[in-house]
């Protein structure tokens, strides 16, 4: 069955609309303009600048999530792990390039429970047990870095500690596959090894992608097995956004009919979402951004 890319949104494959009404018009008026104008800037730049700023972004990225971790213990609310965020990009000059793009209204998608990604932070308390999905998306004068990644709450369930460890497997044997000349069809092997020898499905609604003068670039990277390979190969100096977006119980998602942008698995299992900037080398690869936990 043909591969149908709906419409991109935060580099990912998913269904959506713009909805500026309900849009947070305080981020929006902030940042929705600048942001065009960012986007037309690092177009223009030189390919070798946007690598080598990839290549300082990348690992800031990581250490942003990262100091997530004993935060997200004590139960914030969603808008205040993007209010946090948003301190950080500041700190690092960073803009939250999301805010706009489509009409996506915030700036930091958390997503929670049976969220998938795109979620729209609540002023709610995150729950007890659950996993929680961040996806930081940001730009520089030169450059774009996105990662988004899983993160357990202390009480998580032994089941959702699992699913997380088995992304995580998945992630890395994804990982394992990059190198010039190889086939972008074997990142998606690699992973959908992992996944089905674990009993994990993937959504796959949502693949990877590239990164350099536009944050989202061809190809679209299949992270789970894919019956109709590309035939497509990797190249030295790409830099690969690789994701492990996968649930448990039965394949299947919807999207908020109340905003056209949250995904949302529809038997109400868990999911996870771990994704690493990866460059290619001529003898295999580099991580820009790394496993946060």
């Amino acid at each position: 069955m043909e591969h149908i890319i709906k419409s991109v949104i935060f580099g990912l494959i998913s269904w959506s609309c713009s909805l500026l009404a309900n849009a947070d018009s305080s981020l929006l008026d902030r940042y929705a303009t600048s942001n065009a104008a960012l986007a037309n800037h690092i177009a223009n730049l030189p390919d070798d600048i946007i690598l080598d700023e990839e290549r300082r972004m990348g690992p800031k990225a990581t250490l942003i999530l990262r100091s997530l971790i004993p935060i997200i213990s004590q139960k914030p609310s969603g808008v205040a792990i993007q209010t946090y965020l948003l301190q950080q990009f500041k700190a690092h000059d960073w803009q939250p390039v999301l805010v706009g793009y489509q009409g996506y209204p915030a700036a930091v998608p958390i997503s929670i429970k049976d969220g998938v990604l795109n979620g729209l932070p609540k002023a709610t308390s995150i729950p007890e047990s659950t996993l929680v999905k961040v996806e930081l998306v940001a730009a520089s004068k030169q450059a774009y870095v996105a990662q988004a990644w899983t993160f357990p709450t202390e009480k998580a369930t032994k089941e959702q500690l699992a699913l997380l460890a088995v992304a995580r497997k998945a992630l890395s044997n994804g990982i394992k596959q990059i190198r010039h000349n190889a086939y972008f069809d074997d990142i998606g092997n690699a992973i959908g090894l992992v996944l089905d020898a674990n009993n994990v499905q993937p959504i796959i609604e949502f693949c990877g992608y590239s990164m350099g003068k536009a944050r989202i670039q061809p190809p679209e990277i299949i992270t789970y097995h894919n019956n109709y390979p590309t035939g497509k190969r990797m190249q030295t100096g790409q830099v690969l956004n690789i994701y492990v977006v996968a649930k448990l119980g039965k394949r299947g998602i919807r999207i908020s009919t109340e905003n056209f942008f949250e995904a949302f698995t529809k038997d109400g299992s868990d999911s996870v979402v771990l994704s690493s900037m990866v460059e290619v080398k001529d003898d295999g690869y580099k991580m820009l951004t790394n496993y946060v936990d």
